[in-house]
Order: structure tokens, then C-alpha cells, then sequence
């Protein structure tokens, strides 16, 4: 919940890291929503939410969206939001699936 602002949508947040790393100010709200939709939140509605109002398992996909967006140098820090074993194993499964789609390498890191 710390790595995301309060004061702004989730959308926004993931925009602003895609106009910083792909220079890509116009289509950001579109890359947004898709970049969110890959990671397991289809409706485009989750764009516009406040991190306060999203559950502990779309504040990840959304750390995981943003990642995305920062393309290969991107550093995801998650701390315990108390996610449940069933989104636990998802996002688990969401990440060995994107490593798997792009080729790219994983360091994970547990207290576990």
C-alpha cells in the first residue's frame, strides 16, 4: 500500500510510469487499462479507482501493471498486505506467467 499515492489513481500512477519510461503521454490512460487488464483486472472502471478502495489483490496487480510499464529495469517491492492463500497463488501464478510471455528475469525475494 506504501508504494502507491493516496491522492491519486491507480490509472494515473501507472500513466505516469509509462510517460517516464515510453515517452508515451497520449496513449497512457489506453496502456493503462491494458497493462491492468494483463494482469488479471479487466474492467477498464479499476483505472479510475483510489488505492484506498482497491483490495489487497488488485493493489499488487496494479504494483505488477506498473512494473510492467517500467519495463526491464522495473524493481516491484511488495510488503504483506495479509493476501489470502487463493491471491497469493494467483499472483504467484501471474508472475511466472509474464517471466515465461517475456523472456525476462525474476528475483524473488520471501520471508516465507
Amino acid at each position: 500500500m506504501t508504494a502507491l499515492n493516496p491522492l491519486y489513481t491507480v490509472g494515473n500512477q501507472i500513466g505516469e510510469v509509462l510517460e517516464l519510461h515510453e515517452r508515451c503521454a497520449r496513449m497512457r490512460a489506453a496502456r493503462a487499462i491494458e497493462l491492468l487488464a494483463r494482469t488479471g483486472i479487466p474492467s477498464p472502471s479499476a483505472a479510475s479507482t483510489l488505492p484506498a478502495r482497491a483490495v489487497g489483490g488488485q493493489r499488487q496487480r496494479a504494483m505488477i501493471a506498473m512494473a510492467l510499464a517500467a519495463g526491464a529495469a522495473a524493481d516491484l517491492r511488495r510488503t504483506d498486505d495479509a493476501l489470502d492463500v487463493t491471491i497469493q497463488a494467483q499472483i504467484l501464478a501471474l508472475l511466472e506467467e509474464l517471466q515465461a510471455e517475456m523472456g525476462m528475469a525474476l528475483l524473488f525475494i520471501t520471508h516465507d
